[in-house]
Formats: C-alpha cells, structure tokens, sequence
C-alpha cells in the first residue's frame, strides 16, 4: 500500500499507465508520474520538476518561472487579469502582494481562513481571510482596495494614514502595513508624519516607518532595519533581545540587527548609524557589509586605526580589515569630516571596489610604523597606510 492505493508485485511489465519500479524490498506497479496540468493527490505523483498543488501538477518554483506566470505557494501559476484568461474551473486569484494568478477554485467561504487564492471560492485570500473580489462596490463597513492589477473588499474602520494599528480593519483605508494606516500616496508623495511613500501591495502608498536617526516606533513595537538602509518598519518587540547570546543573525529579532563576535562572545547586537550613530560607553559603531550605512554596536577594544588586529575586539573601532596587511583596525569613514585626527582614505585603491577607512595623518614615513607609508593626495596632504 502507498499513498493510499494498493500496488500490485511485478517483474517487469505492468498494466497500462503504470510502470514496474523496484524498491529494493521488491518491485510494484506504480503509477506513471503525472504531467503538467494533471489532476494530482500526492507530492510524489508528479513528473520532476512539477508539484502538486491545489489538486493539480504545477511547475514548481526552484528553477524560476516563465514570464507568463508567477510563483505562490511554491508553484509556477499563469497570470491572469480576469477567469476569462483561465481554464474553466479556475478563478483568478490574489494572494497578499502576489500578482493576479489562476487557481483552482477552493472551497473557502468569505471570511473563513486561507493560506492561499486556492482556498476561497472568491479565489481572494488576504491576511489570512478569504476575501470578495470587487470593483467598487462593497459590504457596508468595508471598501474595495486596489491590490495590484484587481481589488478585494476589506473592513475598515476610523483610524487615518499614519495611525497606529495591528490590523487593517482599525484603518480608513483597510491596509495596515508596517504596524500603521496605510493610504495611496497623495500628489507629490507627501506622506503624513511617521510614515513615507513606498511601493507596496502593486501600488504606491504611504507606510508606517522608523529611523535611526528620525521617527521611532511607539510603545511595545521596535524597528526592524536592514544593513541597507536606515529606514526600517515597525513591528512588535520582542522583548530585550539586545546583548543575549546567539549563533545566528535569524535568533536576533528586532530592536537588534545581527549576531556578532565580540569580547563578550557572540551576542545580538543593537544597530547604530555607521559613521555618526551613537553606542553605549566603551562600544564602537562597526559596519556590517562593505558601503552600507547601518552598523552594529560592539564592544571597542585598545587598537588605534590601522593598528595590527586579529579581530574586531583588537580595535577600538570594533572592525578588523582582515584582507590589509594580515589584519588592521579601520574606522569606517565616507569623508575626512569622520576622521577626527586623519585622512579618509581608500585602503584598496580601487574605485570600482573602494575600502574607506580613517588613517592618522603623517609628515613623512618616519611619522608610520612600518609597514605603513605616509601616502599624499592630490592637495599632497600625507595619511599613513
């Protein structure tokens, strides 16, 4: 028995549309594996390459999909902008940000849960709720929200763009992104206070942000930044996760924003703007990837810039440019303005590949250790490195 069916012993030859296969305890007639478009029931049922989903065999995601089709719930599913662009029997569907795609009809009535389009009967499954495709009309105490190419009906309530909430039926708009209200942009994207004009959902709209070095979050919730930016969303705190032990960056959750090795081992780090963002006492802002502006607090060690170090604890800058001369200190810097007593200067000497950091200022080699030179610019003002 496998998978529900009883499978009859072979030697060799089986039945038509099954095949002999030899599962080294014996040989058993097993179907033939599914092709693209074929009613399914198992994961195994299949050819290589497809899945089963929604009852039907779909090209599975791994290996990308084709331009007229997306990837939802692991499958490749064609586009679609009406049912009429779908087999009979499928719905165009959306699901959260997801573009319009055709789904199996499901069984999911308005409001019941879902994962995705393929759960509702409207083919509409957002937040976590079947939800009714719409073009203007909707239910009282609800209004119909652009998401992407088609639109959903969603609850709302009184809260305006910018508010704070935790779901989108406490908002005018319907749309909760980034724990508060969100609205289409208005002309000339000037968002209210608190939130900025992003693209999300298939449209432009103004969401609740945070910054290092702007608006926080409110109470209970923490900005969730990324190396890249330091622009963030708020999302609910997950308590005092700054300085825990940790193996991995995903164990530290917002307000931190990596797992680091320091003096005290490694523990979750707290974010700091990387040339001018403030840290606690005897910590130094160290960046976490080459030219991004949100670094991580770490404890400073003794090491001035461009002493030798082995690792970051060795400076007291935190950072330890292992690839320059077996290991050197570097303060991080975009322009002299962040060397207080030095030079910004680029340790590769490479502009399509620079490495900025501070090197103390020199009047000649005698005023380096070896073996640091004392290197002029183009004003012949010298830095040692």
């Amino acid at each position: 028995c496998a998978n529900g069916r009883c499978l009859a012993a072979c030697a060799g030859e089986c039945p038509a549309g099954l095949r002999c296969v030899d599962f080294g305890t014996g040989a058993w007639c097993t179907p033939l594996p599914l092709a693209e478009g074929a009613a399914c029931e198992s994961v195994t049922a299949c050819a290589a390459g497809l899945m089963c989903t929604a009852g039907r065999c779909l090209p599975d995601c791994e290996a990308g999909c084709p331009a007229t089709t997306l990837c939802a719930a692991e499958a490749c599913h064609p586009r679609c902008a009406s049912a009429a662009d779908c087999r009979p029997g499928r719905v165009c569907a959306v699901f959260d940000d997801k573009g319009p795609h055709c789904v199996e009809r499901g069984p999911g009535a308005l409001g019941e849960p879902c994962l995705i389009g393929a759960d509702c009967a409207s083919g509409a499954c957002f937040e976590g709720q079947c939800r009714a495709l719409c073009q203007n009309e909707c239910p009282a105490g609800a209004r119909c929200v652009a998401l992407g190419t088609t639109a959903v009906c969603l609850a709302s309530g009184p809260a305006e763009a910018g508010a704070v909430c935790a779901q989108g039926d406490e908002c005018a708009s319907g749309l909760c992104l980034g724990r508060r209200c969100a609205d289409p942009c208005p002309e000339g994207d000037a968002c209210p206070a608190g939130t900025a004009c992003r693209d999300r959902l298939g449209a432009r709209r103004c969401v609740g942000i945070c910054r290092l070095d702007g608006p926080q979050c409110s109470a209970n919730e923490a900005c969730a930044l990324s190396p890249e930016a330091l622009e963030g969303e708020c999302q609910p705190a997950a308590g005092e996760v700054v300085g825990l032990a940790c193996a991995a960056d995903a164990e530290c959750a917002a307000p931190a924003v990596a797992c680091l090795e320091g003096a005290d081992g490694r523990r979750c780090r707290a974010p700091c703007a990387l040339y001018d963002g403030a840290c606690p006492d005897g910590q130094a802002c160290a960046p976490l990837e080459p030219d991004a502006p949100v670094g991580a607090c770490v404890p400073a060690g003794p090491g001035a810039p461009l002493a030798p170090c082995a690792q970051g604890a060795d400076c007291a800058s935190g950072w330890c440019v292992a690839s320059y001369l077996d290991g050197r200190c570097g303060r991080p810097c975009a322009s002299d303005a962040h060397c207080p007593s030095g030079r910004c200067v680029d340790l590769a000497r490479d502009p399509a590949a620079p490495l900025w950091v501070c090197a103390p200022l020199c009047a000649d080699d005698a005023d380096c250790a070896p073996p640091l030179r004392c290197r002029r610019d183009l004003e012949g003002r010298g830095a040692c490195y």
